[in-house]
């Protein structure tokens, strides 16, 4: 993956969505890296940095979902994978996000059933079947908290942001509706 320009945007929200893709290394098959999001008004100059900077930027329409926990502002980009060669920033942040959190008492969510001495919130369980769970996840160092899908009988799991789970809820909806008929 090629490094991502910053990008300009002014906070509005979204009404585009851009995917982002890396060419392809030995092949013609690309990779997609990350996905941007802008208004109609920067759309034009988000598309001009990521293709100044050797990305491959595909538009696609964006319309926000009422259900949506968190809605992308214009000036988003969502990194899906990280770079092969971090950046001085990439370095920074990732020491930052790693840094204990300061002696004293935790704070915990009103979701969470952690105690004081555990830095990792998260809630109950929501029980979809025997093998299959949900649950809510926060570490110390990040501001928002994941939706887990938790599989089988040890529990491993996969995590969402928060909008990308809501956009699985209304999918899964879709999916269930259309195969029942």
């Amino acid at each position: 993956m090629r490094a991502l320009p910053s990008l300009p945007g002014c906070g509005q929200p979204a009404t585009v969505r851009i995917e982002v893709y890396s060419p392809g290394l030995g092949s013609d098959r690309a990779s997609l890296d990350a996905v941007a999001y802008a208004c109609d008004s920067h759309t034009g100059a988000v598309v001009a940095m990521l293709f100044d900077a050797g990305l491959s930027p595909q538009r696609t329409p964006y319309q926000p979902h009422p259900e949506d926990v968190v809605s992308p502002v214009c000036g988003t980009l969502r990194r899906l994978t990280g770079p092969t060669e971090p950046t001085d920033a990439d370095v920074a942040a990732y020491l930052a996000a790693m840094r204990l959190p300061e002696p004293g008492p935790v704070v915990h969510p009103p979701w969470c059933v952690g105690t004081e001495q555990q830095p990792m919130h998260y809630s109950a369980e929501f029980p979809v079947t025997g093998s299959v769970a949900l649950q809510i996840q926060q570490d110390h160092r990040v501001t928002e908290p994941v939706i887990t899908l938790m599989l089988g009988l040890q529990r491993r799991g996969v995590s969402f942001p928060l909008d990308a789970a809501a956009t699985l809820g209304r999918q899964l909806r879709t999916a269930v509706q259309t195969a029942a008929g």
